[in-house]
């Protein structure tokens, strides 16, 4: 068993993961680099985010995966909506909080605290099932990452 407290959760190594800056919102999270703190098996993910004070998770859904998050420490507004002409639905979001996404719902998290977001994230997907809805431009080229 791997026991760990938020105190060692915030001392992890980091991985940067999409950050850029775009029509002057901050994008970009962090996924836990030690191996131990993620499980994938079968398609089913469970690791660690790290969202930086004043950055965004950009909107996304999945084609085919669910997906959950617990709130283990900080406070942020989760933004979803099931299409691209529904207004953003927000519910701020604090450590404890479970939160949980269908299939083909966008979601989108925003760290509006001056503090690190810190999330656990479950789901089950696969290759390709991710699709970006808010940078990624509509001829299909990412965006570039730092």
């Amino acid at each position: 068993m791997l026991q760990m407290s938020l105190e060692q959760l915030e001392k992890l190594d980091w991985k940067p993961r999409h950050f850029v800056q775009k029509n002057g919102i901050q994008y970009g999270y962090e996924k836990a680099a030690d191996p131990r703190f993620g499980i994938g098996v079968e398609g089913t993910i469970v690791d660690f985010v790290r969202i930086p004070a004043g950055h965004t998770i950009y909107e996304h859904y999945h084609h085919r995966a669910r997906e959950s998050f617990v709130v283990a420490k900080g406070t942020a507004l989760f933004q979803t909506r099931m299409n691209d002409t529904d207004p953003r639905n927000e519910q701020r979001v604090k450590a404890g909080d479970v939160l949980h996404f269908t299939v083909q719902e966008r979601h989108r998290v925003v760290n509006d605290s001056n503090d690190y977001l810190y999330l656990v994230r479950f789901t089950k997907k696969e290759e390709s099932d991710s699709v970006d809805t808010e940078l990624e431009p509509k001829n299909g080229v990412s965006f570039e990452q730092k």
